[in-house]
């Protein structure tokens, strides 16, 4: 699922090659987010921001407020996300920014390609939609180009290890108290580890939480709850 939204452009209104305040133009093609990987955006609230990719193939429980058309705390549980650290990376009303990756660019056209789409975060980290799944969804393509690659990625065979035991495990890591969501993040060194959300720093909660599952390491991420932006 994807948190996103379309709307009509104004001519004259909006630049035609997809060019973001304080980023300039962006590139055709998209690209997979991977751990580690350097992104920026530019946002209504917070403005430019860089950080990084920490964790992907999120599942997380996010509020929405009556705000956000929902009811008052409504929770909606979306998988295979983008979490993006540090929390100053975003803010409320930075929703519908895009992310976009930062440093030295691959593509032949020399624009950074979009990661994700910024839609919520808490405290601590930013929670983006993958790009290739939002446009795919909307049956949009980026500006100035014709519709790039869905952007899913092959997973290394060990990061599709760690995939397949989260998988199973979901239910039960969900079912302990304070736990909002996991993700797959990187150790320091380079190895794949399941990371579990948890809302704060309890110890009888993170107690409950095994060192290993399958003989994938585990680290508990204090988050805060995540909400819409």
């Amino acid at each position: 699922a994807v948190d996103a939204a379309i709307a009509a452009v104004r001519d004259g209104q909006v630049a035609p090659d997809g060019s973001i305040i304080d980023i300039g133009p962006v590139s055709s093609q998209i690209v997979s987010a991977s751990v580690g990987q350097a992104v920026q955006k530019s946002g209504r609230t917070t403005g430019l921001t860089t950080g990084a990719v920490a964790a992907i193939n999120v599942t997380v429980d996010v509020g929405y407020s009556k705000e956000c058309g929902g009811a008052s705390n409504q929770i909606a549980r979306f998988v295979n996300q983008v979490r993006v650290t540090p929390g100053s990376f975003s803010a409320g009303g930075d929703s519908g920014s895009l992310v976009v990756e930062s440093g030295p660019t691959s593509p032949l056209d020399g624009f950074p390609r979009a990661v994700g789409l910024l839609f919520a975060g808490s405290s601590s980290s930013t929670l983006a939609n993958p790009i290739g799944r939002a446009l795919s969804l909307l049956n949009v393509s980026m500006a100035g180009g014709t519709p790039g690659k869905s952007g899913a990625g092959a997973l290394t065979p060990a990061l599709g290890r760690a995939k397949a035991t989260l998988d199973k495990h979901s239910a039960s890591l969900f079912a302990k108290s304070g736990v909002v969501g996991h993700g797959i993040g990187i150790s320091e060194s380079g190895k794949p580890v399941i990371e579990v959300y948890v809302v704060d720093d309890n110890a009888k909660a993170s107690a409950g939480i095994p060192k290993k599952l399958d003989d994938v390491p585990v680290n508990v991420v204090v988050t805060g709850s995540f909400e819409a932006f």
